[in-house]
């Protein structure tokens, strides 16, 4: 691999959205949605209590409310930016130069996904820094261990979300991708709250249960790594999720490879 080409397209997916509006637009959006957020919970705050949570601000957990918002804004950015980062190279019809570049096209879409991923690192680290600055009394009730790993661990999810966008990107477009990934991933959500509920989960299957069975074991569980988050926190009653974990490692790197694999055989 050209190690050069490889760092010389990463740059060039940041460049691409810095020279756009939606760059911008991101920032204005997270800040005012955090911050409408921020405001929403302070409002409601005796209303908003967590089950087995640490009692950090008042009655209630808002800061955890908030780490949660963070992140969920976060793999909404991977997965939009995921969704762009290369059906914009193939709607602008710059693939085929790019394609001519000394990179395999594996490589390509490596790039271009750890060139989106950046960027939304970038949006988190803004998020965290107004989390810092927003929740600053009570973080001082939260074990630094806790505080040092959540933004680390956080970076996980969205990559996981950029790689599932990268997959979804090669049949639909950027707004049909958001809505199928969305009802994907409730989809997903479904099947486990079913399966898990039940003693033989393959038992009477119907359509609709495969369906949420596949998309249970395909999509990445996003939040599986929080676990070490939450363990290190002291919440009562937590164990790290190492099978969910596992299986969020691994069908990340399966929709990676399947994207790759099916990329590789497009005529650009």
């Amino acid at each position: 691999m050209n190690v050069r080409a490889f760092r010389l397209l990463i740059w060039n997916t940041i460049q691409k959205e810095l020279r756009s509006k939606s760059f911008f637009m991101a920032v204005g959006l997270t800040i005012g949605m955090l911050g409408l957020g921020y405001a929403i919970m302070q409002a409601f705050r005796e209303q908003i209590q967590l089950e087995g949570g640490v009692d950090v601000v008042g009655s209630g957990q808002l800061i955890w409310v908030y780490y949660a918002l963070v992140n969920a804004w976060s793999i909404f950015l991977g997965l939009m930016f995921g969704l762009g980062c290369v059906r914009s190279d193939v709607t602008s019809q710059v693939i085929g130069q790019l394609l001519a570049l000394p990179i395999s096209r594996g490589a390509y879409l490596g790039a271009r996904a750890l060139g989106s991923w950046l960027l939304v690192a970038f949006y988190q680290a803004l998020s965290f820094i107004l989390m810092a600055i927003l929740f600053s009394e009570s973080l001082k009730e939260i074990p630094l261990s806790a505080l040092l790993v959540a933004p680390i661990i956080s970076l996980f999810p969205t990559l996981a979300a950029v790689v599932l966008g990268l997959f979804v990107s090669l049949w639909v477009g950027k707004t049909s991708g958001m809505i199928l990934t969305g009802v994907a991933s409730l989809g997903g959500s479904w099947a486990r709250s079913h399966f898990s509920a039940v003693e033989d989960p393959m038992a009477n299957l119907t359509l609709l249960k495969v369906v949420g069975l596949i998309l249970w074991i395909i999509i990445p569980r996003f939040a599986a790594p929080h676990s070490f988050v939450q363990m290190l926190a002291g919440m009562p009653d937590v164990t790290i999720a190492w099978i969910d974990i596992a299986q969020f490692g691994l069908s990340t790197v399966f929709l990676f490879a399947v994207t790759s694999f099916i990329f590789s055989r497009r005529g650009f």
